[in-house]
Parts: structure tokens; sequence; C-alpha cells
């Protein structure tokens, strides 16, 4: 009888994606919701219910984005709050359809540090803006989010702290350098697990096998 010491307690195999979200394509899906190909495309993903720190600093910056392209998916119940904002360069959704082209569209991707997000910004490859959700339990959103910007792949904003201004601030700085946004994307590659689906299966035979 082995020791249990050698018994294995875990497999680490990071959250999976499916394959349609990771393989969008960037010209048709910036045709599909009619936008140019010559100018940035930010996207704020608020979650199922929307975020409403997210929307509101979104709101207010609206403004100083005249050269930038935006996807701004605000929650279904925020909707008509803010739909008042839909322009042929600003486009309003309650939720997202197709996530593999909502993330192919974008250069710059807003959102909370749900693990199942950040596990599909990381997988397409994204730079991202992360603002995690004061009230979840046990931190766990700072704590994911942590991950991506130790890596170099997401700037980290508390929640207290994203005002407008600091949105304003952040996004201009990151659209305005192409080199930071490659360097940030390529970080986010790197800490993908795009394997996580087979790890998880082959983990499930070899526990039905035994």
């Amino acid at each position: 009888r082995p020791a249990s010491s050698e018994k294995k307690s875990g497999v680490v195999t990071g959250n999976p994606v499916r394959e349609n979200v990771m393989n969008g394509d960037r010209q048709k899906s910036l045709l599909t919701y009619g936008l140019r190909g010559e100018l940035p495309v930010l996207a704020l993903l608020g979650g199922s219910q929307g975020a409403q720190v997210l929307n509101k600093a979104m709101e207010n910056a609206l403004k100083n984005f005249t050269d930038i392209q935006i996807l701004w998916q605000t929650g279904d119940s925020h909707l008509e709050t803010y739909r008042k904002y839909e322009t042929d360069r600003v486009k309003v959704m309650p939720f997202v359809d197709d996530m593999g082209t909502f993330y192919a569209a974008a250069d710059l991707i807003i959102s909370r540090a749900g693990a199942l997000a950040l596990a599909e910004i990381a997988a397409c490859g994204k730079p991202s803006l992360l603002i995690p959700f004061a009230g979840s339990a046990g931190n766990h959103q700072t704590m994911n989010a942590e991950s991506l910007r130790a890596s170099g792949a997401a700037i980290v904003v508390n929640q207290k702290e994203f005002t407008s201004e600091r949105l304003t601030d952040e996004v201009k700085q990151l659209m305005g350098n192409s080199q930071t946004l490659s360097k940030m994307a390529s970080a986010a590659r790197s800490v993908a697990r795009p394997e996580a689906v087979d790890l998880i299966v082959n983990e499930i035979e070899v526990i039905a096998e035994a």
C-alpha cells in the first residue's frame, strides 16, 4: 500500500476555454459590430449582471475617447440607462452572445476579475485593465487579477480608485503605446492554459479507471 504522501492530491489544469472563444477573426468581428479597422477598440465586459462601477466610469469618460471605438457590455438591467450613448463608434449591448467575436474585435479589455473571464482574456492574448470586485469571497478576484498583473498582462485598479479620470488616463496611456499593448498581449498568452479541457478529461479518465 503506497504511503499517503505519494498520493496525488490535486492537479492544476486551469479554467477550460471553448475553442470558438479563442479563434475569433478580427476583420469579421469588426464587420459584425460595424466598426472601422483604422481605429482601436476598447471593450468593457461587465459580466451577465453588469458592473455599475464600470458603467458609471465609462459613462463619464466617453467624452474623452473621441478617437477610440467602444464595445460596452452593460448588463441587462443597466441597458436602458446607457443605450442612449450608442453611436456608430460606441456599441452598447446588454450581454455578449459571441465571446469569440467580442474578444477578437478588442485591442484592450476592461473587466472584473472572475476566473473564467481572465482565462478567456489570457487565452485570447488580450491586454486588460482589471477592476476586481471588492466584495468577492475571500478577495479571490484580487488574487485572480494579480496573476495577470504579475506577468505583465494586465493593469489592476482598486475599485475605490476606479474613477472616470483614472479610466481615461489608463486607457489613453495604453492605447497610445502599441509596443506596450503588444508586450501585454504576449504576456497574457504566456499564462494561458488552452489545454485545460484536455487535462480535465485526462484526469477524469484516470479517476474512472482507478
